[in-house]
């Protein structure tokens, strides 16, 4: 699915492995404006060069696990 990222940040938590949020706009169907989503990644998944603004596609498996975080072309 093609996404807009609209933010991401690198959690370091005390007690858990660390992790990026990446925070994420696109349309769908049936909503006003665009939907939003905050995607967890562990560390050490492969992600691109993030910067804000930019259209990324994410892959998911049938039960909703993340495959792939990938820049896009436009």
């Amino acid at each position: 699915m093609r996404m807009t990222l609209t933010g991401f940040r690198r959690i370091t938590p005390k007690t858990k492995a660390p992790f990026t949020n990446l925070y994420t706009k696109y349309p769908m169907a049936g909503v006003t404006g665009e939907a939003t989503e905050s995607i967890y990644v562990a560390d050490g998944f492969p992600l691109p060069d993030l910067k804000v603004g930019m259209s990324i596609d994410v892959d998911r498996d049938g039960k909703g696990f993340l495959l792939a975080v990938s820049a896009s072309e436009r």
